[in-house]
């Protein structure tokens, strides 16, 4: 079987590589974006048939001549929530997704697609329709650059850094994903534990892990966090 893996030296689609190989699947072409080339190590672990980079490769699947695979995992796009470039952003993670999507229904491959829960917004309804829709970006944050953890502060009767999403464990993440390889299978869902959880708990685990202490929250943002100003909608309540 042939497989193609688009964003394969992120880490959830390295995880989701070399669970495709543990199936005895060999033949998988990965599709990325090495401009930051520190994720190559990913790449290195997953003995790869071959790699086409991302921009390579949606001109050659518009070219109509791009290798044909049995089935796409596409995962790859655009994370970082702070990006201000809204014509790079639709271009990358939507048009890109949108070609993809349709050439694979032309050549009648299996296509799997993970999107993200910041679709939903500030929803407490979580059905795929348009009208239960309001993205908004809730956080971010860097360490090795600066030195220190950086959260947005609080919004929408939020508190700094308490804003809860769904954090998911990345072999789960990928055994939803390696679930739907199979044409009997088909339709959107939802994946998650089912507990919110804030980011001032993920930061602390981070900084204590990294740092090889035990601050309290407080101590922490003394030393090691810091929050940052974000834009609210305009539709914010």
């Amino acid at each position: 079987m042939s497989v193609l893996v688009t964003g394969a030296a992120s880490i959830t689609d390295c995880n989701n590589v070399l669970a495709l190989k543990r199936t005895g699947i060999n033949d998988i072409i990965a599709v990325d974006n090495l401009t930051r080339s520190e994720k190559f190590v990913n790449l290195a672990a997953e003995k790869i048939s071959d790699y086409i980079d991302k921009n390579d490769f949606i001109e050659r699947v518009r070219a109509g001549t791009a290798p044909i695979p049995e089935a796409i995992f596409h995962q790859g796009a655009c994370s970082d929530i702070m990006e201000m470039d809204g014509r790079y952003m639709m271009e990358n993670n939507y048009r890109y997704t949108l070609t993809l999507f349709e050439w694979s229904q032309k050549l009648h491959s299996l296509f799997i697609y993970a999107s993200s829960v910041a679709t939903y917004g500030a929803s407490r309804v979580f059905v795929e329709d348009v009208k239960h829709e309001g993205p908004l970006n809730v956080y971010g944050y860097s360490i090795q650059k600066e030195g220190k953890l950086h959260l947005f502060e609080g919004c929408l009767d939020y508190g700094n850094g308490c804003q809860m999403p769904d954090f998911v464990y990345v072999d789960d993440v990928v055994n939803e994903a390696m679930h739907f390889l199979s044409p009997e299978k088909s339709g959107i869902f939802n994946c998650g534990t089912g507990r919110a959880q804030p980011f001032n708990d993920i930061a602390l685990t981070v900084v204590n892990s990294l740092s090889g202490t035990d601050y309290s929250l407080e101590d922490a943002v003394a030393s090691n966090m810091e929050y940052l100003k974000q834009e609210q909608p305009a539709n914010a309540t």
